[in-house]
């Protein structure tokens, strides 16, 4: 069976946003839509997803500009497409494109997926996997091993451990009648020459205790969380849950893993604001991955909503920004109000809000993708919104500003770490608090620019003037 996943770009931005498509989505302004556009072109309720029969489409709800399915024509109201791969729905100046993720059987899924790694019932490891496309490389058939006798099969498992002239064997069976290697058998001692038996001489009896020294070396020791293994295709980290290692391995997609990409994260001091009645802290997030879960993980929450694990954060050096992953759970993950997909990672910008479950956090960082510091002024004007709206009083903001200056924090966190203003709160006064500071930014240069064109005028109009007077002979005895 075919999945559709609706690839939403508001306005045309990148990167699109993805949803999976269910019956009963609704596209629009109003915040009462599962898919919520800012575009000023898009009607209130401009256009749905309905199924019908097993067959998904798009119905438009009669809005204003019309839903339009480009290259092909313009839905009426009521009027429905079906959805496939490919399609891409217009509506306003917004774009919505249609991709299909088709489902691997069960029994072509990778063993190690679907045992689930040790995740409760919550996370539903053992469902099938999606891909887009062909067949997963993760389904590949193991190599064929060539029929061997068990002693050729004993020696070549054990690697380093056999003695490295292994062809030898052969010579001493066709010398076999000869009755010269019998004399030297009982040279050694029996029990030596009875555990090594499959040596027809006893001069490979005494390498072997000191060959099997190297085989410490192999590093079965628990590790600490999570460890990164890198390879060719995909990466593994191993989460130390509450049955040990192994307990909540999660697969990963692939990362650096190195000191430079570490490096930069850290510069940016990505952190994590937790905002709830009975939790409110702020962690800080020090690994390229972090698992954030109810009893284990680099962010661990203690409470029902969540998952064990529930999500994921990943820093990705090559874009030089953050990605959030929901990792199945069952009360889902949120960012700015759109539920992510299991498993489909999902660009997480400066000052956004995060749900996990019943939990609200926000995702804040002192640099941006471009490395620069966030604007002060940004902070400044988030706090005057929050003022004129009636959020927060003066005092409280001046006690939050001071205590930011005390602390590695902004005002935003101070309030509300304090109580005063809830993470949705914060998050759209800062929203709008960009807008008022690039506002505040042009303003002045248009006075200065007004001013210094007046003042151009009058230096003209003085000196015509003087030009005049001077022709004329006013003023002169």
């Amino acid at each position: 069976m075919s999945t559709f996943v609706l690839l939403v770009r508001d306005s045309g931005k990148e990167p699109a946003l993805r949803i999976e498509a269910q019956s009963g989505i609704e596209i629009g302004r109003s915040p009462e839509c599962r898919c919520v556009l800012s575009d000023p072109n898009v009607g209130r309720k401009a256009a749905k997803i309905v199924e019908h029969g097993g067959v998904f489409y798009v119905e438009d709800m009669g809005s204003t500009n019309r839903t339009a399915i480009r290259g092909l024509r313009k839905l009426s109201k009521g009027e429905r497409e079906a959805l496939r791969h490919g399609l891409v729905i217009e509506v306003g100046r917004s774009s919505i494109e249609i991709e299909e993720i088709r489902a691997v059987p069960d029994d072509k899924t990778d063993a190690g997926i679907a045992d689930g790694g040790g995740g409760d019932d919550e996370t539903g490891f053992g469902e099938k996997t999606l891909v887009a496309g062909a067949a997963s490389p993760m389904t590949r058939p193991a190599p064929a091993v060539p029929d061997q006798s068990l002693d050729d099969a004993m020696l070549t498992m054990r690697g380093p451990s056999t003695p490295a002239p292994t062809p030898a064997p052969p010579p001493p069976k066709r010398a076999a009648p000869t009755p010269a290697p019998a004399p030297p058998r009982p040279a050694p001692a029996p029990a030596p020459t009875r555990a090594q038996a499959p040596a027809p001489a006893p001069a490979p009896a005494p390498p072997r205790p000191a060959t099997a020294a190297p085989e410490p070396a192999l590093e079965p020791a628990p590790r600490p969380v999570p460890r990164l293994h890198e390879s060719s295709h995909s990466s593994t980290a191993d989460f130390m849950g509450p049955g040990g290692i192994g307990s909540g391995t999660q697969n990963i997609r692939p990362d650096t893993g190195d000191l430079g990409a570490l490096g930069t994260m850290i510069t940016k001091r990505p952190r994590l604001v937790i905002v709830n009645e009975a939790d409110r802290r702020i962690v800080n997030l020090e690994r390229l991955v972090t698992m954030v879960g109810r009893e284990s993980g680099e962010c661990r929450i203690d409470h029902k909503a969540i998952s064990q694990p529930h999500a994921m954060i990943r820093f990705v050096s090559a874009t030089n920004n953050f990605q959030i992953e929901d990792r199945k759970s069952r009360n889902q993950t949120f960012v700015g109000g759109i539920a992510l997909n299991p498993e489909v990672p999902q660009l997480l910008p400066p000052e956004s809000l995060v749900r996990f479950g019943a939990i609200e956090a926000v995702f804040v960082v002192d640099r941006d993708s471009e490395n620069a510091a966030i604007p002060p002024a940004q902070y400044a004007a988030a706090v005057r919104y929050l003022i004129a709206n009636n959020q927060i009083t003066q005092e409280q903001a001046r006690a939050a500003q001071e205590e930011a200056k005390l602390g590695a924090k902004h005002v935003g966190e101070a309030l509300m770490i304090a109580g005063v203003v809830s993470a949705r709160n914060w998050t759209r006064a800062f929203e709008n608090g960009k807008t008022m500071a690039a506002q505040e930014v042009s303003q002045p240069r248009s006075r200065r620019a007004l001013w210094m064109i007046v003042t151009g005028v009058v230096v003209v109009l003085l000196v015509l003037a003087w030009v005049f007077r001077a022709k004329l002979g006013f003023g002169g005895e």
